[in-house]
C-alpha cells in the first residue's frame, strides 16, 4: 500500500476548502492509501485552525479523532535540517522518514522545490492523485 505524509497545508485545505486535498484524505479514509502523521504535524494543524481559522476546541478534538481513524501516528527519529527557509518544514521530512513514506503531499514551495527526499517523492495533491491513478489497478467490468 502507498504510504504518504500529508503536509499541514494540505490537511487544513482538505477540511476547510475541499478540492484535491480532500480527495487525498478521502483515499486514505477509504483504505486505498495510508497516511502517516506525527504529533508535531497534528499540533501545527490544530494551532493554525484555532488561531487563524477560529476553530473551537471541541471541533479540534473531533478532527484529531477523525484523523486518528485513518492515519498512523509515528514518532520521528533523527532531526533533519534540510529546509533552512522554514525550519517547521523539516518536521514533515522527519515524519516521512520515520513513517517510511513513499510520498510527501504538499503545497509548500520549499518542500516542492526538493522534488525528492531520499526515496520519497514530493508532490502537490493534484500530482499525487494523477500518479495514484497510474499506480492503482482500475476496476474491470465483467
Amino acid at each position: 500500500m502507498i504510504r504518504i505524509v500529508v503536509d499541514t497545508n494540505v490537511l487544513i485545505s482538505a477540511y476547510e476548502f475541499g478540492g484535491n486535498p480532500a480527495r487525498v484524505i478521502d483515499k486514505a479514509a477509504a483504505g486505498e492509501i495510508e497516511i502517516v502523521i506525527s504529533e508535531p504535524i497534528m499540533d501545527e494543524v490544530c494551532r493554525i485552525l484555532s488561531r487563524k481559522l477560529h476553530w473551537r476546541p471541541e471541533a479540534l478534538k473531533e478532527l484529531e479523532s477523525v484523523i486518528g481513524a485513518y492515519a498512523k501516528k509515528v514518532q520521528p527519529g533523527e532531526p533533519v535540517n534540510v529546509i533552512k527557509e522554514d525550519p517547521a518544514d523539516n518536521r514533515i521530512l522527519e515524519c516521512a522518514a520515520a513513517g517510511e513514506a513513499d510520498y510527501i503531499v504538499t503545497g509548500d514551495k520549499d518542500l516542492l522545490r526538493l522534488k525528492r527526499f531520499g526515496n520519497i517523492s514530493i508532490a502537490t495533491p493534484a500530482e499525487f492523485l494523477r500518479e495514484l491513478e497510474r499506480q492503482l489497478p482500475t476496476e474491470q467490468g465483467p
